[in-house]
């Protein structure tokens, strides 16, 4: 049986996406969730001595592990998705998410945390959804 956490910490999630603007091209934030949502819910730790250890051997210095409901989009686009937390860091996955049992349970990742550059012009985000 799965181990149940308390998923009581909100994380935004989105994929950028460039739109032409003649002559310039304009760079959109779009997350996978509804403005109203405020994000997904997840549970969000340190990761334990052994993470670290492992995942500095690969020259990582700060990630985190984290654990959220099933979201298709998420699965879908892991390899794309920049997540900001709750102090507003950004981080990215560099492995793929481990589903639990394939039953759509919970998806479990570690999160890289990286310096996002990036300029955008505004905010898309998905239509309100059941079950976010």
């Amino acid at each position: 049986m799965a181990e149940v956490v308390v998923k009581n910490q909100k994380i935004r999630c989105f994929y950028t996406e460039y739109y032409r603007e003649k002559p310039n091209k304009l760079l959109f934030r779009h997350f996978i969730h509804s403005k109203s949502s405020g994000g997904l819910w997840a549970h969000i730790r340190d990761l334990t001595q052994r993470e670290r250890l492992a995942n500095e051997s690969v020259g990582h210095e700060i990630a985190i592990s984290v654990q959220i409901g099933y979201n298709a989009d998420f699965l879908r686009m892991w390899e794309t998705i920049i997540i900001i937390d709750e102090r507003g860091k950004t981080y990215r996955l560099k492995e793929k998410p481990d589903e639990y049992a394939y039953d759509k349970g919970d998806i479990k990742f570690i999160a890289y945390a990286f310096h996002d550059g990036n300029v955008y012009e505004e905010d898309v985000y998905e239509c309100h959804r059941g079950g976010e």
